[in-house]
Formats: C-alpha cells, structure tokens, sequence
C-alpha cells in the first residue's frame, strides 16, 4: 500500500529539521546543569525580607550562578567590561541598602516585601537609578576658548577676560604680513580675516557668547593688570550695560585689594597692627596708643614701636648703625669673633652682598630671615627642580644600595619602578610639609608633574644603556650631592650656599 506525498514535500527539509532538533538537544544538555543550579539558587531565596536582607539573598545568587564578573588577570586580557559590570552591581546593591537605611535613619520599622513585591521595587530602582558614568560632566565646569563655545548653549555661561584691549582683541604685532597682503591671500580663496572685517567678527563672536546662556550669564573682567594697575571693561560690556538700562544688572566691585583693612573690617590682631599703623602715617595716633595700653596687645605694640623707631633711624641716620648691621655690644661682638674669626672662608657672593647692603647681610647671613614674598600663585621653578633633583638622586642611591654597585633604571620592570617613584615622591612630599596648606597644595601640583616627566625615565635611560654598550661602558649613574668647600659647625645654611652636585658617570 503505498500513499501519495504532497507535491510540495521536500526531504532536504526532514533533515534539517532533524538537524535543528539534534542541535537543540545539546543546547539543552549543556545548558542543563546551569538551569538546575539556578533554580536550586532560586529556591533558596527568601519568600519574604527586607529590602537589606534582598539586597543579601541577591547578592548570594549572584555570586552562587556566577553572574558576576570577575576581573581576568591573565596577561594579554582586559578587565574594562568586568571591571564596569561589577561597578554598576555594586551601586544597584548600594541603591537597596540606601532605602533600607532610610527606614533605620526615621527609626521606623523596615518594610517586609514578598518575593513579587521585591521584583516590581527591583524593576522600578533599575529604571530609575541612573549609572555613573566614567567621565560624569555632574558638577563639571567646562572651560573653553572663545570660538569653541560660540555654537553651543549652557544654562550658566561665565565669560570671562572682558577687559578692554582684550575682548575686542587688537591686531597681532607679530604677524608678518601687513593688510595688503592679507587682502591679497584672502582674495585667492584663503581664510583669512582682515584687519578691517575683524570689528564685525568680534562684534558676532561676542553676541553669539552671551546668548549661549539659558539662565544665567556673568561677565567678568580683571581690575588689575599684572603690574596692580587698573584696567577698564571692554566697550562691549559697557554696551550691555546701557541697553539693559541703569541698575538692571547686578554689579559685583572689585575686592579691595590694600594689605590695610579698612577702620569697620578689623578683625585679628595684624589687622589692628596695620590699621594702626596707617593712621599714624596720617597723624592719628589713638588706635597705636590704645595697642600699647592693652594688655592683651601691649607686647606686639611695643614690638611695632620698635619697627617704626628702627625705621626712622635708618632714614634719618647718616651713617651706620645698630640699625644697619653695626653690632656695638662687647658680648655680641665677641661671639661673632668666635664663630666669624680669622680662619673663615668667605664666598664671593656673601662678599658682594656684605658690599652691596650690609643690613641685608646682617639679617641674611647672621640672623638667618627670610624675606616674605609677595603672595601669588606662580610656579616656583627653583624648588621643583629642587624636587626632581633629590628625587632622582634618592631613587638612584636606593636603587644602587639594592643592587649593591651602580644600577641603571632600565634593568627594572616598568611597573616596579615606577612603584618606587611613587614611594619616593611620597616621602620627598613628607620631608617638604609645611604649615602653610597652600605651599602643600603647590607642592603637590610640583608632584604630579613630576610623576609625568618620570613616566617615560625608563625608556629614556635604556637608550642611553645601549649607547653605553657600543663603547662596552654602559653609563651607570655612581655619585650623588659630592660637595665641596670648607665645613663650619653651626653654619648649615651658609653651607647649602657652598654646595654643588657632581654627578659621575
């Protein structure tokens, strides 16, 4: 008995089919170990908990399932993906705790969630709860040049530098071309923008910045110019200020910027030693005469007293005196014949500074003051190259002790020196704290730059390795800080004057 196929049966189909059903059965045979240990993990989640204890039973599937990524040490192999993932595990575990300890915080018993409870909180914190990024702009302040921000649009827009001869800006003096030339190269098709057409560039540059501002525009210029004098605002920010109208935008005034404090902003002691100064200079003596009565003031105003006594004498002396350096004592003279006697050396420079002003002699070499520096926040290259020269000094001594004879950075592993950089920048950073936070912060700054140019020492001393070898004398660094110069007890810091560093190679 034989029966009639459909005329569209096709047995190429069959065996595909069969194929799709074989392929199906491994998936399934392998994937059913997995789908066993996650329901046994299921099942031992809670039926019912709070919102911390959740927080643990998912945290205890997660790892049981092994859901959570772990970081892949092996060389060659990236870690960025496990390394995120484990992040954004870590903050929604972090966002259930949260609201847990909300309930602790209110003293309020914390609320008991079954299982489809959990899962609509669960679902509702993943929707909400938004994932830090690496590089979050969140409470960012974006600095950028004035043709870079014209197309852009921020809710608070600070423009900045609108001083006069530099918002409109002037011509460039060092352009080498003058105005035909560039009418002449801008005429065959070159972008250039001439001195005649810069007003109106400047005028649409400016009108397209302050209209980037959505809800707040500041428009700032310096007072002062680098030397203390004034400047004047650009004639662009007197504009908006007369279309605007008069007192329709808030004025902040420059900061009064006189070391004298004015007579109703006293506030500490120095503030009355300079208030009371500057109203002797104007023929006011009350505030000084009430320091000097004060107890609690009587001995810095008996101090400042003697300043301004010192300093009249050296104005109206002719000649030197106690003033200038001269020592008329018998026991001061003789204890600087002990420690100055016929045997001391003397440097060239402390001679010429002797000749120059003998006072400043006296309070640098003798006394030992230092002068107190205008404060500004500049880059002090004299310490920071200070730094980096103990520091490589110290790294190649450590480096030489451990290796017991001259040692050259390229022998080491990349990671493992720059380990010891950083364990030596550390301690040099230790050595140089202060009291004064803002000389750390600088010095701080002075590290991290350091940390930069060292990132490549490595590297830079392995060239010199293999320069070294074609001679077969590698350079090996050997000596450090060799001085020379006779030695005085007591004379520490007139010696740091004599010193000089020999490096032997």
């Amino acid at each position: 008995m034989c029966a009639d196929l459909p005329e569209e049966y096709d047995p190429a189909g069959d065996d595909a089919r069969a194929e799709r059903q074989r392929s199906l059965g491994r998936a399934a045979k392998l994937a059913w170990p997995l789908v066993r240990r996650m329901g046994q993990a299921l099942d031992q989640l809670p039926q019912r908990a709070t919102l911390s204890q959740w927080a643990a039973a998912i945290t205890s599937f997660a790892e049981t399932v092994r859901l959570l990524p772990t970081a892949d040490r092996r060389p060659g192999t990236a870690a960025a993906g496990a390394s995120a993932d484990r992040s954004a595990w870590q903050q929604l575990i972090a966002a259930l705790n949260a609201s847990g300890q909300l309930s602790d915080w209110i003293r309020e018993t914390p609320a008991v969630l079954s299982r489809r409870e959990f899962f609509d909180h669960f679902q509702e914190v993943l929707r909400c709860e938004p994932l830090l990024e690496a590089f979050d702009e969140t409470g960012r302040v974006r600095v950028l040049a004035a043709e870079n921000a014209r197309n852009l649009s921020a809710p608070y827009v600070f423009l900045a530098g609108l001083s006069e001869k530099s918002f409109p800006a002037l011509g460039r003096d060092d352009c080498l071309l003058n105005e035909a030339d560039m009418a002449r190269l801008a005429g065959a098709g070159l972008p250039l923008v001439l001195q005649s057409e810069r007003s109106r560039h400047e005028m649409l540059l400016f009108y397209e910045l302050v209209t980037c501002a959505t809800r707040r525009l500041v428009l700032s210029y310096p007072a002062l110019d680098p030397s203390a004098q004034p400047l004047s605002p650009s004639p662009y920010l007197n504009e908006v200020a007369r279309v605007c109208g008069k007192n329709q935008i808030a004025e902040c005034q420059p900061p009064d910027l006189s070391v004298v404090p004015r007579s109703d902003d006293v506030l500490c002691p120095r503030d009355f030693r300079a208030r009371a100064v500057a109203n002797v200079l104007d023929g006011d003596v009350g505030l000084l005469t009430e320091l000097v009565h004060h107890r609690a003031t009587s001995h810095s105003a008996k101090n400042l007293l003697s300043s301004l006594r010192m300093s009249a004498a050296r104005q109206r002396g002719e000649s030197f005196g106690p003033f200038e350096g001269m020592v008329l004592g018998d026991a001061a003279r003789q204890a600087l014949r002990t420690r100055y006697g016929p045997d001391r050396s003397w440097s060239a420079s402390q001679l010429e500074q002797y000749a120059s002003c003998p006072y400043q002699f006296f309070l640098d070499r003798v006394l030992h003051l230092e002068p107190t520096e205008d404060p500004a926040l500049e880059v002090d290259y004299l310490t920071r190259g200070r730094m980096l020269h103990s520091l490589l000094a110290t790294l190649h001594r450590k480096l030489n002790e451990r290796a017991g004879g001259p040692n050259s950075p390229g022998d080491l592993a990349e990671q493992e020196l720059v380990d010891e950089i950083a364990i030596v920048l550390e301690e040099l950073l230790a050595s140089m704290h202060v009291d004064r936070p803002l000389d750390n912060g600088l010095r701080q700054i002075d590290a991290r730059q350091l940390k930069t140019w060292l990132a490549d020492y490595r590297q830079q001393h392995a060239k010199y390795d293999a320069a070294g070898r074609e001679w077969d004398r590698p350079l090996r660094p050997t000596h450090f800080e060799v001085a020379f110069g006779p030695g005085h007890h007591g004379d520490e810091l007139e010696q740091a004057d004599a010193e000089d560093t020999l490096s032997t190679l």
